[in-house]
């Protein structure tokens, strides 16, 4: 608090308008307005909104075209982290034991528009750190990513092995995704299909802020119709050289 003639009083983030010109800096110019500003509800009135009041008085315009208040992450018994109570979660100690990809997704797996999430927290016996088995889901779903592409990898080399042998990279069962050929199969054509009703599904979240439908679109995609649909149907064959299964090669590595 700031103490004004000894009574009236000010909060800090108010305190740090006062004074304040219609200067126009560089950096202001450049960075003001923004698009979307990213703040817990707590502070809606504290700052937000003054940052709505002193903008437009300032500068005549809104500091942000969209404001995303995120929901708060609790313990597993609905309190608030802190370090007082000693329920929290270092993102570093979670780096560690389960790795950053892990941390990213599950955190946007979890983030809703309004209501409040809960995350049981655990002391890790082996190094004494808090943890929480909620992160499982995302070293779980990199793993996944990590194996399919590994395999990926090896249906490349071998395409690149046979095409170097002889196999002609234009024929018709070569065919890239979205080029004047459509016969890709069955399964190819199901796959592209489900990849184009992904990035719609995923453009429409991304743009509404819903976070949890987009990670859990992507990781439905990826877990269930690429790896435990799409992949299985086509391992049995993948090591042919007929037209069809070249097609596969072409349709599998770009998605």
């Amino acid at each position: 608090m700031c103490w004004i003639h000894g009574s009236a009083q000010l909060s800090g983030r108010f305190r740090r308008w006062v004074g304040r010109t219609r200067k126009t800096t560089p950096a202001l110019a450049h960075w003001n307005p923004s698009s979307t500003l990213c703040t817990a509800r707590e502070i809606i009135t504290l700052w937000v909104s003054r940052m709505v009041m002193f903008n437009l008085y300032l500068r005549g315009c809104l500091p942000f075209q969209d404001v995303f208040i995120h929901a708060m992450i609790q313990d597993g018994e609905g309190r608030k982290m802190s370090k007082s109570l000693g329920n929290g979660v270092d993102p570093l100690d979670i780096i560690h034991s389960h790795g950053a990809d892990a941390l990213r997704f599950t955190l946007a797996q979890m983030t809703t528009q309004t209501q409040d999430v809960r995350m049981p927290v655990v002391k890790d016996p082996a190094t004494g750190r808090n943890t929480s088995p909620k992160f499982d889901l995302g070293r779980n779903f990199s793993n996944k990513i990590w194996n399919a592409t590994r395999f990926a990898m090896s249906v490349l080399e071998q395409s690149s092995q046979q095409t170097t042998a002889g196999a002609d990279p234009q024929s018709p069962g070569m065919a890239m995704p979205g080029s004047s050929s459509t016969n890709h199969g069955l399964v190819n054509e199901w796959i592209l299909s489900r990849l184009a009703q992904l990035v719609s599904d995923s453009q429409s979240a991304l743009a509404q802020f819903e976070f949890s439908r987009y990670a859990q679109g992507l990781y439905d995609f990826f877990w269930r119709d690429l790896c435990d649909w799409y992949i299985e149907a086509i391992k049995p064959r993948w090591d042919r050289t007929s037209p069809s299964v070249r097609c596969c090669w072409r349709v599998w590595i770009p998605v």
